[in-house]
């Protein structure tokens, strides 16, 4: 993978986590879009039924929500938790999101998701809090680097009225692979930890990745799909570096 040279005067050994961190701000987008999904359809689903509901029972129906509203294939494993009240929140065992190789794929482990109330009943959705144990990202990319993402990707983001207060990650996997080719690269990092007033961004985004700790904030991407991206890593004891560069996104095929 080619990546983007550090600025003058600074320690090239923070490049390491500091571009995997890069791919990581699209993969976490792509995530909280269907964290978004999930949690508004499954929510109005919760109304219309009975309380005390095994919803473990209703998976089928529950799979079949997420896949209509997404667009893409999911599959839930394990235990299925909505609660109402005070606060909306769910929780998923495992859920499966896509099967496409050449398509964005995510594997997530105990996800907790919670709405607040009263912005849900305007109509809007804003998570207070976000908890998921571990997420496995598969990234498909052009061989000039481009990540590959749905082609109306843009267009559903900007239309969803949606903010992120409190988003953890404990453990993420980013793999990117080049379809054509096979060639692949991993990312891992810890305690990533996300905020955002809208899934469009600007995204502010922190971790750590083998003990370095990143930083990420990015502008929102532009019609020609570049995403504007500032990085820095290390600190105290650690070398720091800094980058800004952009990131290019190119749509999937159908």
């Amino acid at each position: 993978m080619c990546y983007a040279a550090p600025r003058a005067g600074r320690d090239p050994a923070a490049d390491g986590p500091v571009s995997g961190g890069r791919r990581n701000e699209t993969s976490v987008r792509d995530l909280l879009t269907a964290l978004a999904g999930v949690v508004v359809l499954i929510l109005v689903a919760a109304l219309a039924v009975p309380p005390f509901v095994a919803w473990s029972a209703q998976r089928d129906l529950i799979d079949g929500v997420i896949a209509r509203s997404l667009g893409v294939p999911a599959r839930s494993e394990g235990r299925i938790a909505v609660r109402l009240l005070p606060s909306p929140r769910l929780r998923f065992d495992r859920l499966h999101l896509g099967e496409s190789p050449t398509r964005p794929g995510l594997d997530l482990h105990f996800v907790k998701a919670e709405v607040a109330l009263t912005p849900l009943i305007k109509g809007e959705v804003r998570f207070t809090e976000t908890r998921i144990g571990r997420a496995e990202l598969r990234l498909p990319v052009t061989e000039g680097e481009a990540i590959r993402v749905p082609a109306d990707l843009a267009a559903g983001l900007s239309g969803r009225d949606l903010a992120i207060e409190d988003l953890e990650v404990r453990q993420l996997l980013v793999t990117t692979q080049v379809p054509a080719t096979g060639r692949t690269d991993q990312f891992y990092a810890e305690a990533v930890r996300l905020a955002s007033p809208r899934l469009t961004g600007p995204w502010r985004v922190e971790g750590t990745s083998q003990g370095v700790p990143f930083r990420l904030a990015t502008g929102e991407p532009t019609p020609e799909g570049a995403l504007p991206v500032k990085v820095s890593a290390g600190g105290d004891t650690r070398p720091y570096g800094e980058i800004d560069a952009k990131l290019s996104l190119a749509p999937a095929p159908s």
